[in-house]
């Protein structure tokens, strides 16, 4: 074996075929995650399109937590 054919011990192949699930793995999460957040911002009187913002990486987490944290919820009565 060379020094080219392993990273930190590891066979590229293995490394690569790992990198490739995860990449995957994250795909399908985010998906996963537009359903329940559809219905997150419905109940909370939003528009359930924000709810897309979670297929941009790293920027699409920020978006929707900043959204739903300072935006005003229509459905929400707050006249206590």
């Amino acid at each position: 074996m060379t020094e080219l054919d392993t990273f930190l011990f590891f066979p590229v192949e293995m490394v690569q075929r790992l990198l490739s699930s995860l990449s995957s793995t994250f795909v399908y999460l985010q998906f996963a995650t537009i359903i329940p957040l559809w219905r997150i911002f419905q109940r909370a009187g939003l528009r359930p399109y924000f709810s897309l913002l979670i297929l941009f990486p790293y920027f699409g987490w920020i978006a929707v937590t900043v959204v739903l944290g300072i935006a005003r919820w229509p459905n929400i009565d707050t006249s206590d």
